[in-house]
């Protein structure tokens, strides 16, 4: 709770200052923090389970020409769900941290508005999975690593000259192990959601 308050307060601390400057700014880096929810889609021994998904982002950009960003960051992701394996019916929560690498483009729909468009590739690993039967859970501890694709599209508004909200929806894929993993291992989880993020100019 206490660091809870403390991003509040760091937020709004942001938006004071930065509404003082109506000015366009000339710095080439930001910074966007994100929430998101949506659904990620799972293989467990074949079986595909469908789990909702939390997600918080913390992204860095730097412009390199006008429209045009390159950022890296991360973002944890909360997976929950109901499924069934050979086992029998399980709940299953597993954790997740991507580390994205992305080119971003945007357009300008009048002098607030942007049309957003985003697309790189990420490296993830899952925290912790956690599969819980009537009888028993099963806690697994994977120490690979996994690469996949991202998406983004979305639009932004300008509270201030260095502040700007908006919603986004991504889309993202593993694809490939970047370590070796066992036959059994899902490398295809995927994962949709619609963010709502605030940007700073720095």
């Amino acid at each position: 709770m206490k660091t809870k308050n403390i991003v509040i307060l760091t937020l709004f601390a942001a938006i004071a200052f930065t509404s003082k400057a109506q000015t366009e700014s000339t710095s080439k880096f930001s910074v966007e923090v994100a929430n998101g929810f949506g659904f990620s889609v799972v293989s467990n021994e074949g079986f595909p389970t469908r789990l909702a998904t939390s997600r918080v982002q913390l992204i860095g950009s730097y412009e390199l020409s006008k429209g045009l960003e390159i950022s890296t960051g991360a973002s944890l992701l909360g997976l929950n769900g109901n499924g069934f394996d050979s086992k029998g019916n399980f709940n299953q929560s597993r954790g997740v941290v991507r580390i994205p690498l992305m080119l971003n483009s945007t357009k300008p729909l009048n002098a607030k508005t942007n049309l957003l468009a985003s697309g790189g590739v990420f490296a993830s690993r899952i925290l912790e999975d956690t599969f819980m039967y009537v009888n028993s859970i099963e806690e697994m501890n994977p120490d690979y690593l996994l690469a996949g694709i991202t998406a983004r599209l979305g639009i932004s508004y300008h509270l201030y000259a260095n502040v700007a909200i908006g919603v986004a929806y991504s889309v993202q894929q593993e694809f490939i192990s970047i370590t070796k993993v066992d036959s059994n291992t899902d490398v295809g989880m995927g994962t949709n959601s619609l963010d709502l993020f605030l940007k700073f100019s720095l």
